[in-house]
């Protein structure tokens, strides 16, 4: 939860627009300067017009494997793992984005 005015302002601003959770750690992001980590359409699109930096889960697993917090063999089993239960991935592996 927003803990400055301005932030619980701007949270209150775009709560009608998205959930609870997103326009809270929006308000932060646009308050702060943080990067916001959400694979929300929604929230992304706003992030994007208040020019908010964005990762999502895939690029949050592509950089455990960049930093060699994970290995590729196991970001990809992760990603796969995840897609097995219906999570919408826009790749297929993270190969591609290594």
């Amino acid at each position: 939860m927003p803990e400055k005015a301005d932030e619980d302002a701007l949270r209150l601003e775009i709560l009608p627009l998205l959930g609870a959770g997103e326009a809270s750690c929006l308000a932060l992001a646009v308050s702060r300067n943080l990067v916001l980590a959400t694979d929300d359409k929604a929230a992304r699109r706003m992030a994007i017009r208040r020019n908010v930096r964005l990762i999502g889960t895939v690029g949050i697993l592509a950089k455990l494997v960049k930093e060699g917090q994970l290995s590729l063999k196991e970001g990809n089993e992760i990603l796969q793992a995840m897609r097995k239960r219906r999570y919408r991935s826009p790749v297929e592996r993270l190969d591609d984005l290594i």
